[in-house]
């Protein structure tokens, strides 16, 4: 067996960059257009798929259609404010790339979106909000249902990008 010096170390920093490359930051933040259904027999349009969303602060159980494609993602955040909310949610206030405000504007500047359509947002694997669009939104877009850890790991995913 080697004892050379260096190598109790080395191996030392060999295992902690490891577990810290392990460590992961990204956090999967997807806005859709979604409709509310009305009835359960008539199926999503094509290309859409059919959601069941839990209920929240905002809004109550409810089945809702979304489209394959989000109309923006965790990349076109550039920067947030996040705000405890009374249900012990965090909402963020996202500011938004170029992208993000060119897709959103086009989307809530069309007067058949505002008040009968709704954004549902997903953080990673789950359905954290769903709430009707109120008015235009352009170069920032209010977010509702994080949990705090979330916004942690958002924040750190817009800070190693």
């Amino acid at each position: 067996m080697d004892h050379r010096p260096w190598t109790i170390p080395f191996l030392t920093i060999l295992a902690l960059t490891a577990a810290a490359c392990g460590r992961s930051d990204q956090i999967s933040v997807r806005l859709y257009p979604a409709l509310l259904v009305t009835d359960r027999a008539v199926p999503p349009p094509a290309g859409w798929e059919r959601i069941d969303y839990a209920g929240g602060a905002r809004g109550g159980q409810a089945s809702y259609d979304v489209p394959a494609e989000p109309l923006i993602t965790e990349w076109s955040i550039v920067a947030f404010r996040g705000a405890a909310q009374p249900d012990c949610t965090r909402a963020v206030v996202a500011r938004l790339n170029a992208y993000g405000e060119k897709r959103m504007t086009e989307f809530t500047g069309d007067p058949e979106n505002l008040k009968k359509r709704h954004l549902a947002l997903r953080i990673d694997d789950r359905w954290a909000d769903v709430g009707p669009v109120l008015g235009p939104v352009r170069d920032r877009v209010p977010l509702y249902g994080f949990t705090r850890e979330e916004v942690e790991r958002l924040e750190r995913h817009l800070a190693s990008r």
